[in-house]
């Protein structure tokens, strides 16, 4: 058996990094370098390494155009993901070989979410060909049989949403309208704007503006938290950052080189890609509500896109390249 043989068969066995065995081909240049100095050498070496990674894995390799949005459920057995043209649903369950497709249509888009209470069921957008002026509605559809079932009854226009907020489902039917349940309640609290135009304010539930951007800043889209009180602005020029607001008093914290935020279901944490590094993007997760940051993954390895966090913040999502990948966090 080769030595470089020996190498790889070393790093697969203790569950090393891929990059490894390119380590120790380094050190086989070094002249009559012992092995079990080389051993020494690749054990010391890997936990500094592994650190960027943060034990990153594989879980649904690309298919086709790749993979997008990754959403976890509320208990984190499975998550929903969309294709590259945002035209299909699929879910993808621990254990299972592949993702399997459970609704497609037009306007699926980005947004869809796993309805509250353990039902096993993910409500998404779709337009209504059979219904005269094909108006967009919400639907709910069982994750292991088709069987959409309308949440939204406009008989015209769009459908903006659908949102998680205080473990109901919202929707509304303007960016600049509040926000219904399915039960016709309504909610004021969030962000509002016009986000062809680039701008974007932020109301209480008294519908007073508390934040407001400002003149010339370019807004690019929002995401409120699970609990309601927090809008994660992302601002796209004249610099890239996201504005972490307030919802009752419009306290804002800023996340400097920032975009791409997705919440934990606890509100308690925020994932974002982070473009930091001119040379290679990162994951940034940053803790609710002090504000707090810190890089979970730097790595030339990959090119995260379209993070999401599980309920407690514990494990993230990712997209690189096209494929998912999951990664533990620190409570």
């Amino acid at each position: 058996m080769s030595r470089q043989v020996q190498e790889e068969k070393f790093a697969r066995r203790f569950g090393l990094p891929a990059f490894l065995p390119y380590l120790c081909l380094q050190f086989n240049k070094v002249p009559d370098l012992p092995m079990n100095m080389l051993i020494f050498l690749v054990l010391l070496a890997a936990p500094l390494l592994a650190a960027e990674n943060n034990g990153v894995k594989l879980v649904v390799p690309s298919q086709g155009d790749g993979w997008r949005d990754p959403v976890y459920d509320w208990d984190g057995t499975r998550f929903a993901l969309t294709d590259a043209a945002q035209k299909q649903i699929f879910i993808y369950e621990s254990g299972e070989d592949s993702p399997r497709s459970v609704a497609k249509g037009d306007r699926i888009g980005r947004r869809f979410v796993f309805e509250p209470g353990g039902r096993h069921r993910i409500v998404f957008r779709l337009r209504s060909d059979a219904i005269p002026g094909k108006p967009e509605r919400l639907y709910s559809s069982s994750i292991y049989l088709y069987d959409p079932v309308p949440r939204s009854h406009n008989i015209s226009g769009d459908v903006y949403g659908p949102y998680l907020i205080e473990n109901q489902v919202w929707y509304r039917f303007s960016p600049f309208g509040p926000f219904t349940n399915y039960e016709n309640q309504l909610r004021h609290a969030g962000p509002y704007g016009d986000f062809s135009g680039g701008f974007l304010y932020v109301l209480n539930e008294k519908e007073d503006t508390v934040f407001a951007s400002e003149n010339g800043a370019r807004m690019r889209g929002a995401e409120i938290s699970p609990d309601g009180r927090w809008v994660a602005a992302v601002q796209s020029d004249p610099t890239v950052k996201i504005l972490l607001v307030n919802t009752e008093h419009g306290t804002r914290m800023d996340i400097p080189d920032s975009y791409a935020p997705a919440w934990a279901g606890d509100s308690r944490s925020l994932i974002c890609v982070s473009t930091a590094n001119p040379a290679q993007q990162s994951l940034r997760l940053v803790r609710l509500p002090s504000g707090e940051g810190e890089f979970v993954l730097s790595s030339p390895e990959y090119h995260p896109e379209t993070p999401a966090l599980n309920r407690d913040g514990t494990r993230a999502l990712f997209v690189s390249k096209g494929s998912i990948y999951e990664m533990e966090l620190k409570p």
